[in-house]
């Protein structure tokens, strides 16, 4: 209910989220109830903006549906950007299948940027737009269409197994399912999904659980499975398998992300599928 804080003098504070009620640690009253007329406001707001979020949002992805520039890319990037999706390991298949292009001008800053474009489907609906920069900044490589919302990415267009591996990023999911071909866990299929962000957003994570699946593998970027360095929220792994139930949860912890162990390291379907086969429980520190 309050949140620590540091005060004017160095002193602890408290903030009610529900009501906004605010005080110092030293203030002796501790006979304070939070106002139920503030806290049914608040919560109305918050409801109502979460709405409001919501329909922006089916809005946003109602016009991008119905725009065929993300497919004019796919169609136009010619030789060029095939080669550059030839040499990130991506199969000529999956340009198809997943219409991935080539925009030679993404306006980043005060410049223009070629970016690699990678559409998100929900079955055979656009959702958004991944731009995966040739030239990175301090922003880092990846950008999503501006207005809307990042989803789960599923390598190719079949039906979801009961056991999942979640690995992080499009490119690292059409990689796995290229390279690993048909994967199993103790003998059992196993579906690939790939989240945007090594933290897994509040949203894709409940759709996540509605889908109630019988197991998640997670096989993230190394840097995933390090806690922050002041930070008492722990490891992005950890609070992943804590959001998911670690009940259901298995870990691999990789050496390097794993499209680079595929693709630079010669790492092989077999010993791909030894590691999967190894998985473990998540250990806290």
């Amino acid at each position: 209910m309050f949140g620590p804080g540091s005060g004017n003098y160095g002193s602890a504070r408290g903030w009610c989220r529900r009501c906004g009620h605010f005080e110092w640690a030293e203030d002796k009253k501790n006979d304070y109830k939070p106002d139920p007329v503030r806290t049914a406001l608040a919560t109305k707001l918050r409801r109502q903006y979460a709405l409001d979020e919501r329909e922006r949002l089916r809005q946003k992805i109602a016009w991008l549906q119905k725009q065929t520039f993300w497919l004019e890319w796919h169609e136009n990037m010619g030789e060029k950007g095939r080669e550059l999706w030839d040499r990130e390991g991506i199969h000529r298949d999956f340009i198809e299948v997943h219409k991935l292009g080539y925009r030679p001008d993404y306006h980043c800053g005060d410049k223009d940027i070629p970016a690699m474009t990678i559409p998100y489907f929900m079955g055979d609906k656009v959702q958004t737009i991944q731009y995966r920069l040739t030239e990175p900044n301090e922003g880092g490589k990846y950008r999503f269409l501006k207005g809307t919302s990042p989803t789960w990415f599923k390598p190719w267009p079949i039906p979801l197994e009961s056991i999942i591996l979640v690995v992080e990023g499009a490119k690292k999911a059409m990689v796995t399912f290229h390279q690993a071909g048909n994967v199993r866990y103790r003998g059992k299929p196993v579906s690939i999904l790939a989240t945007p962000s090594k933290l897994v957003p509040h949203r894709m994570m409940k759709a996540l659980k509605k889908r109630d699946p019988e197991l998640v593998i997670w096989l993230l970027d190394p840097d995933a499975y390090r806690s922050d360095s002041g930070k008492a929220t722990g490891s992005a792994i950890e609070r992943n398998v804590t959001a998911f139930g670690p009940d259901r949860s298995l870990i691999v912890e990789p050496i390097d992300k794993i499209d680079d162990m595929f693709l630079r390291y010669d790492l092989d379907a077999t010993a791909f599928q030894a590691m999967i086969n190894q998985s473990s429980p998540l250990f806290t520190r």
